[in-house]
């Protein structure tokens, strides 16, 4: 090879490279732009949704795609998985039920997984399948239990090497258990045993509560099915699961 030809191929090599590393980092930013769109949109659906039933939202949602391109994702509408970490918005007036029904607006923080999601509406996304992991804290429990099952509970206090929840109704007069029971579209907080001022009384669950010991039945309602329930030192642990939905069916998943 001539001398100048070696120097011709010198000199190109450096502007491919050139080339090469200006389209990468225009891919690059192209990516982070509308990783950064779509999370906006998507938070903004969110913050819109829950202001318009009277939540005040102080903090955004979280968002992230996994590791495929979002500039793929955009051309094709759709991305193959999808994650959303939503803020605790819950605030509980009165759930003892004192001179008045419980108070509850807002809800707790979730973490919520989306399976081959459509982005052709990027404010409200459908999920193929979608997954909810959501902790009721013992403050919401009590309410909803004051609430919707007419008895009044004075504290619940998790019980999670057992499994259970520690009850009490009017101060201390009476003690019980509670076991929570997921049941497809509802949650069951069935009574176990209990004492009356500390005598033992394997009878006060079926007076309290249903013949069946039933205290509350709660539906989840919104296609969404209960998957899991636990016990843990936070509260109730639940895992709801449901196919083709929207992403507001989050927002729908209300305890107010």
């Amino acid at each position: 090879m001539s001398s100048a030809k070696r120097s011709s191929s010198v000199k190109v090599l450096p502007t491919v490279l050139g080339v090469i590393i200006v389209v990468a980092l225009i891919a690059i930013a192209g990516e982070i732009g509308v990783r950064m769109f779509v999370s906006k949109e998507i938070s903004d659906g969110y913050r819109t949704s829950a202001e318009e039933r009277g939540v005040t939202v102080t903090e955004d949602p979280s968002v992230s795609f996994g590791t495929r391109p979002m500039l793929l994702a955009l051309a094709t509408k759709s991305v193959p998985s999808m994650d959303l970490s939503t803020p605790n918005t819950l605030e509980v007036k009165n759930p003892e039920a004192l001179g008045g029904a419980p108070e509850i607006n807002g809800d707790p923080a979730a973490e919520v997984h989306l399976e081959n999601v459509d982005l052709s509406n990027r404010a409200d996304p459908t999920a193929e399948s979608l997954r909810v992991d959501v902790t009721i804290p013992p403050q919401l429990l009590q309410a909803l239990i004051n609430r919707e099952s007419g008895v009044r509970a004075s504290t619940i206090t998790p019980l999670p090497d057992e499994g259970l929840f520690n009850i009490e109704f009017a101060s201390g007069f009476a003690t019980s258990k509670f076991r929570p029971i997921a049941n497809g579209g509802h949650i069951e907080i069935n009574l176990e045993g209990g004492s009356i001022l500390g005598l033992n009384l394997d009878g006060l669950a079926g007076w309290l509560g249903e013949a069946s010991g039933t205290l509350l039945s709660y539906d989840i309602g919104h296609g969404m099915q209960v998957e899991e329930a636990h016990v843990t030192g936070e509260g109730l642990a639940l895992t709801l699961t449901g196919a083709n939905l929207p992403l507001s069916t989050v927002n729908e998943l209300t305890f107010s």
